[in-house]
């Protein structure tokens, strides 16, 4: 298994941001979507994005 990757706090926040506009147009994206099938495979990238989100988010949240 590869180690994960050492990234500078402003690199881990740029990757919350980014995968935080993923998901909002995904968001669009399915609500604008007419085919079942496709929007079906939005939606598992959806979830994909928001699991990627959670794990990442320990690594924006300020040490306390």
């Amino acid at each position: 298994m590869t180690q994960p990757p050492v990234l500078t706090a402003e690199e881990w926040v740029l990757l919350q941001e980014l995968l935080d506009h993923e998901r909002v147009k995904l968001l669009t994206e399915i609500r604008r979507t007419d085919t079942h099938t496709f929007r079906d495979e939005l939606r598992a990238r959806l979830a994909m994005v928001e699991r990627v989100m959670e794990k990442t988010a320990a690594a924006v949240q300020p040490a306390a």
